[in-house]
Order: C-alpha cells, then sequence, then structure tokens
C-alpha cells in the first residue's frame, strides 16, 4: 500500500472574498481515503511531504471526512480578502499517510467597479415580487440594469404596509458581471 495521488485544479468561481478550490484523487495507493482537502495560504511553500495539513506551513486548510476513491471534488474557500494572492494545494489521506499536490495560485477579485456610476445605463431586466396576506403587503421590484461590458446593477425599492404603517427601502448594488454565481 503507498500514498494517494492527487492533482491539485485550477480554481474556480473566484469573487472577492469566497473561491473554489478544485481537486482530483488519480490513484488511491491501494486504500480508500478518508479525508481530502486543501491547504491554503497567502504565501508560496514547497511539498509539505506525509505531515497533516495542520502543521503544514500553509495559514489554513479545509477537508471533507469520508469513504473516497478516484474522483474530482471542491471546496469552497470563504472569509478570504479581496484583490488578494492565495496559493493553493489538495491533500488526500489514507491508512499509509498524506499526499499532496501541486500547488497554484489565484488572485481574488477586486470587488465593485469604481467606475460604474459613470458608465452609460442599458436596462436589461426587470424582475418582481409581491407578497398579500391580511395584515401585510410586500412589494420587491429591482430594476437590473448593464452598465458597460462588466459591471451591472441592482436598484430596486422595497415597501411594506403592516396594518396601515408604511416603511419605504431603497437600495442599489453594483458589482462585476464575472463575479456572478
Amino acid at each position: 500500500m503507498g500514498l494517494p495521488t492527487v492533482t491539485t485544479e485550477a480554481v474556480s468561481d473566484i469573487a472577492p472574498t469566497t473561491a473554489q478550490a478544485n481537486g482530483t484523487i488519480t490513484d488511491t495507493g491501494g486504500s480508500p481515503c478518508s479525508l481530502r482537502g486543501f491547504v491554503f495560504g497567502l504565501a508560496s511553500h514547497g511539498d509539505p511531504g506525509n505531515i497533516a495539513p495542520a502543521v503544514s506551513a500553509y495559514e489554513n486548510s479545509c477537508q471533507q471526512r469520508g469513504t473516497f476513491s478516484y474522483g474530482g471534488f471542491d471546496i469552497e474557500l470563504s472569509a478570504l480578502v479581496k484583490n488578494t494572492t492565495y496559493y493553493v494545494r489538495v491533500w488526500a489521506r489514507n491508512n499509509a499517510g498524506y499526499s499532496y499536490g501541486d500547488e497554484v495560485n489565484f488572485d481574488t477579485l477586486e470587488g465593485v467597479y469604481p467606475g460604474a456610476l459613470y458608465s452609460p445605463r442599458t436596462k436589461i431586466n426587470k424582475v418582481g415580487v409581491n407578497y398579500d396576506s391580511a395584515e401585510t403587503t410586500t412589494l420587491f421590484a429591482p430594476d437590473v440594469t448593464k452598465l458597460d461590458d462588466e459591471v451591472v446593477a441592482i436598484e430596486t425599492e422595497l415597501g411594506i404596509n403592516v396594518k396601515g404603517g408604511h416603511a419605504d427601502l431603497k437600495a442599489r448594488l453594483e458589482w462585476i458581471e464575472s463575479q456572478l454565481p
């Protein structure tokens, strides 16, 4: 029996504070893997070798427990810092120990495009939701607007009537389209 073999795949679904780490168990080493996951951090490190992720040089680790054979898997990395480079490695453990894949890096996104307020606007969609009961009426009707090739904005008014009272809320959100799930 030997160590598992794993491959770190490119990180996907990158946003300002989250990203999806992807990896593949390509060989279990003759024994099913009981743990698999990723180590990640702000600095590049060499292969940790046959050690647990918690004692590797990486600042963070995440894992899944179970009985795993060959195949791909992913885990969402969260609480990341926007506009920052991260280094990631996949890992897996079987009865013989731990094995790590090659390191890949990615940059989290910056967030809202600062020039969005000054871009030409083209309305692309309007959706609405109504909820009515004897005591409450809620109207939610956002305007989804494409500001330029990448930036999208949502403007909405939310009106709520509760037993004769009334409250209005107006909000505006903007983001780069590539950050959308």
